[in-house]
């Protein structure tokens, strides 16, 4: 089916088809529901009614015209041997026919899939906040030390500015008056969906409500950092800070914010 639907009549594309599979075993008569896609993709609704029918025609025969002879047939030899040989062949079918589906459906190491996240930085006067963590991705690939960031969290169905006041309460324990969001970023757009929704925020002593320190239950064990920008900023020529959405953030404070001020 899939090489005539995609390859044949290119009636729809292969991620199409493969939805039409997953859309069919979330249903009951799972082969008729795949058909019925396949037939919408080729003639609209007339080809889906037309190709369900035809799918469902055979099975619907043979119950209606082998139960007025059901008892000779389960005492027919040939009939029996049929049956015992469908069972492995049923298997077959399925494991021929789901391997290469589950090899299609899954993501290449390339396309990783992150979820949202919102980023902000602190600012006062000449200084900012970070945060210094441990990131086991970045020890195994070699970075030796903790990471020193701006605040962030997944979005996890919060808005972003939602996400980005709580994160920055919990991490290091300001709860904020005002974020402005400045812009949005793929981080790596030809590897992973990631995208980044950047504030930055005005912060003072007053706002201070708590150590922070992150969530203990979730094992984060943040130290609270409070460096003047240009102490941020040699942090970025000396390689102690490598942390992409930090030095974005840093150098957009550098060129907009700070430029100029003493």
């Amino acid at each position: 089916m899939q090489g005539d639907a995609v390859h044949r009549y290119h009636w729809m594309t292969n991620p199409q088809f493969l939805n039409a599979v997953a859309l069919g075993q979330v249903t009951p008569g799972p082969v008729t529901h795949t058909v019925a896609v396949v037939g919408y993709a080729a003639a609209g609704v007339g080809g889906a009614l037309l190709a369900a029918f035809i799918a469902f025609l055979p099975s619907f025969s043979f119950v209606l015209l082998g139960a007025r002879h059901f008892d000779q047939l389960r005492r027919n030899p040939g009939v029996l041997a049929f049956l015992d040989g469908a069972g492995p062949a049923a298997i077959g079918a399925i494991i021929g026919s789901a391997v290469p589906l589950g090899l299609a459906l899954t993501q290449p190491w390339q396309a990783a899939i992150l979820a949202a996240a919102a980023v902000a930085l602190l600012l006062a006067r000449r200084s900012v906040v970070l945060v210094k963590q441990f990131r086991y991705p970045a020890y195994v690939n070699g970075h030796d030390d903790l990471m020193i960031e701006a605040v962030a969290g997944l979005l996890d169905d919060a808005s972003p500015e939602e996400r980005i006041r709580s994160e920055a309460e919990e991490e290091c324990g300001y709860r904020l008056a005002k974020v402005e969001k400045i812009f949005e970023a793929f981080m790596s757009p030809g590897s992973v969906t990631e995208r980044l929704h950047f504030f930055i925020a005005e912060y003072e002593p007053s706002m201070r409500v708590s150590a922070g320190g992150g969530n203990a239950d979730e094992g984060e064990d943040i130290e609270v950092l409070e460096p003047s920008i240009d102490e941020a900023l040699a942090m970025i020529a000396d390689g102690r800070i490598v942390d992409a959405k930090t030095i974005m953030l840093l150098q957009y404070a550098a060129l907009k914010i700070f430029a100029g001020a003493s």
